[in-house]
């Protein structure tokens, strides 16, 4: 199901919502770093792992003319922290969902934790980018006042859109009383159409998310040696003497 919710954003253009952002008032490489980690972070929210390579792509065109040793620090520090910083708390990382479903745990009593760290880590990682970057220049690109204004309600819609998605998955949870894992599935398709239809882009949602559906779904296979070796590890695992061994060692004062 997630690439219908990819679809959605690609679809209302709210990929293209971190050139705008990137292209606005800024004139150093600090300021750049706190403003496209802040956008990384709520894109890669929806758009996972394809939002880095937008970022990555987009950073390169805007920092040609640097240093190539200060642009490539800059575009890993930037996105891949802002990547990791989405993963804490967002119900679409699959490994959030898996592990909130084998513990068990409310998602709603671990989120403000998660985002309570996500938010610390966001705070300490842009003041280590600002001041790392803080004297290395930027080229400016675009008109900074048609870009701010256009970028600011696209980014509210997001950012709306996205805590309605978790309003809607809590929901879920705790009031229809579904594991965390299936209410996530079952959330994704009618939340990514209904906000297609909002947005009055039903034709586009369709058209990128038919293409995106079969060409993920297709290569799904290439997930099957990985799966299955890694169950017969663990069967093998648990069945031989050795992890019991472990168990009593960390236990033992």
């Amino acid at each position: 199901m997630l690439p219908w919710m990819n679809s959605v954003v690609k679809a209302g253009r709210y990929n293209k919502l971190l050139q705008t952002l990137l292209g606005g008032n800024v004139k150093k490489m600090g300021e750049l770093y706190v403003r496209g980690e802040a956008t990384m972070v709520s894109l890669a929210a929806f758009l996972n792992l394809s939002s880095a390579t937008i970022s990555q792509d987009l950073l390169k065109n805007q920092l040609k003319k640097s240093k190539i040793s200060v642009r490539n620090s800059f575009i890993a520090m930037s996105t891949l922290r802002g990547y990791s910083l989405a993963l804490l708390w967002s119900p679409l990382e699959i490994l959030l969902a898996t592990s909130i479903f084998i513990t068990d745990a409310n998602y709603l009593e671990v989120l403000p934790w998660m985002l309570l760290v996500a938010l610390l880590g966001f705070v300490i990682d842009a003041t280590i980018g600002k001041v790392t970057f803080r004297n290395e220049g930027v080229e400016e690109v675009g008109t900074p006042s048609k870009l701010e204004k256009g970028s600011k309600k696209k980014l509210f819609e997001f950012i709306l859109a996205l805590v309605l998605f978790l309003v809607v998955v809590v929901f879920l949870t705790n009031v229809i009383e579904f594991n965390f894992l299936f209410a996530v599935t079952i959330a994704l398709f009618p939340f990514a159409f209904i906000w297609a239809l909002l947005l009055k882009r039903k034709r586009s949602f369709f058209q990128i998310g038919w293409f995106n559906w079969k060409r993920q779904t297709n290569h799904l296979h290439n997930f099957i040696v990985l799966l299955l070796t890694l169950a017969f590890f663990t069967e093998t695992l648990n069945a031989s003497p050795y992890l019991r061994y472990l168990q009593e060692s960390a236990s033992s004062p």
